[in-house]
């Protein structure tokens, strides 16, 4: 039996119990029966292949929970959100990655393309250093410190993300204001609003 058909299995057995004839929701044993349904079905339920992406910063928001703001440019499909404010700020792995692509050098400093274990793929720029293709990383592995530029409003990493493997080939996430930018303003929903609206 797949984890699938068990949730199934499960939500037939509390429909048939709500059916019974004396059936008291608020019943001492129907309770205990809910919460043992209940939690034999949160045990089966899959979670997406995104749910545990996380933080790119110390202490930061995971990424799920950041609207995108702009374009990354030259680079299409890639939105992009701004982040670790300051020269030498630390950036980390949000989930389990591999360096898929070489040749990712940004101006200034320098940039990975990453693909993680959920399939999305992300583009850090303006970090200190680059990998050789096939490293990967773990789950908030550190990647690289941002460099010292007055670019784009002062030193910062750039985390484009490309969520195809999920939204479907040649479509990308919602940033800006209008879901289409303009650049540099909010009011995009989430990534992780983006992900469960699917």
């Amino acid at each position: 039996m797949t984890n699938k058909e068990r949730v199934a299995a499960i939500r037939r057995a509390r429909r048939h119990l709500q059916d019974a004839d004396g059936y008291r929701p608020n019943g001492t044993h129907y309770r205990e029966i809910d919460k043992i349904l209940n939690a034999l079905e949160a045990e089966f339920v899959l979670k997406p292949k995104w749910a545990d992406i996380g933080a790119v910063t110390k202490g930061g928001a995971s990424l799920l929970d950041m609207a995108l703001t702009h374009n990354t440019t030259g680079i299409p499909l890639f939105p992009a959100v701004d982040l670790a404010w300051g020269a030498g700020v630390a950036m980390y792995a949000p989930e389990a990655v591999t360096v898929d692509t070489k040749d990712t050098s940004s101006n200034p400093g320098e940039a990975l393309y990453l693909t993680g274990r959920s399939g999305m793929r992300y583009w850090f720029a303006h970090i200190d250093r680059d990998y050789p293709l096939g490293t990967k990383f773990a789950k908030g592995a550190f990647l690289g410190k941002t460099v010292d530029t007055s670019k784009g409003g002062g030193p910062h990493g750039h985390v484009g993300v490309n969520g195809e493997v999920f939204l479907g080939k040649g479509k990308q996430f919602k940033y800006g204001r209008d879901g289409d930018g303009p650049d540099y303003t909010l009011g995009a929903p989430t990534v992780r609003n983006q992900l469960n609206a699917l």
